[in-house]
């Protein structure tokens, strides 16, 4: 007659192990159709993982706006050395995030995804976590004079999209445009030798990460910082000083 402890245990190791294969194969998968995945990093489809779930996404982008936003064509915000820069960098972020389809595909399908998953509210701490994972996991760092030919070059967001890659100006616009269109008051911090995307949030939970808080205040309203850089984790709120350096240079630009 068969032992029923050990049976019993068998029958409890199955259940676990189908348990753990079944969660670690957790997907959320939300793609749109006539995708083409490029497989060279600035292509229609996108992977990353936040907090323990694989989320993938589906985009249709028209490569042919390189093209067009070819900065003979179009003006660009003023140089390093210019005053007004700071000041203008934040037009990017509202002129693609009002005038362009697929930046608000992209946040509607970056909403939706996050919908699936938590079924929360989208306009806080944690949404704005999960599209800054999205950036970071997604687009590469790269310097203005090898994609664009010139030292000191400020892409449009559409232009780093397409590109799949820019540097911290670049990639705080485009984090920022997609919150932007997303509802959220957005902002960039310019310091001497850095950028970092922030965002308005009502209420912010502190977490215990190793990293410094990061929140700057614009009309009485606080703004916290947005690391874009890829590299290790840094939520939302916190900043790497060694990325920073002179913290004291920081100049809070925002939409309002």
């Amino acid at each position: 007659m068969p032992d029923r402890g050990v049976s019993n245990i068998k029958a409890l190791l199955a259940v676990l192990i189908v348990a753990v294969l079944v969660g670690s194969a957790v997907i959320v998968y939300l793609h749109n159709a006539d995708n083409t995945d490029r497989g060279d990093g600035t292509g229609d489809s996108y992977n990353w993982i936040y907090q323990g779930v694989e989320f993938r996404l589906g985009l249709n982008l028209n490569y042919n706006l390189l093209a067009y936003y070819d900065p003979d064509n179009v003006e660009r915000v003023p140089d390093s050395n210019s005053d007004s820069r700071g000041s203008n960098i934040i037009d990017y972020v509202m002129a693609d995030a009002d005038n362009l389809d697929v930046i608000k595909q992209l946040s509607e399908s970056l909403i939706r995804l996050y919908h699936d998953a938590y079924g929360t509210d989208t306009l806080g701490q944690g949404y704005a976590d999960f599209v800054l994972s999205f950036i970071r996991s997604n687009f590469n760092y790269e310097l203005d004079f090898f994609m664009y030919g010139m030292p000191d070059y400020m892409a449009l967001p559409i232009e780093t999209l397409l590109k799949g890659a820019g540097d911290r100006e670049d990639l705080s616009v485009l984090y920022a445009t997609l919150l932007y269109a997303s509802g959220y008051d957005v902002g960039i911090i310019v310091y001497k030798n850095h950028a970092m995307a922030s965002v308005k949030l009502d209420s912010f939970e502190i977490s215990n990460n190793g990293y410094h808080l990061s929140c700057m205040e614009h009309n009485s309203e606080k703004y916290y910082g947005c690391e874009t850089t890829p590299g290790a984790y840094c939520p939302v709120g916190y900043a790497d000083h060694d990325l920073i350096g002179d913290i004291d240079t920081a100049i809070l630009y925002a939409n309002e």
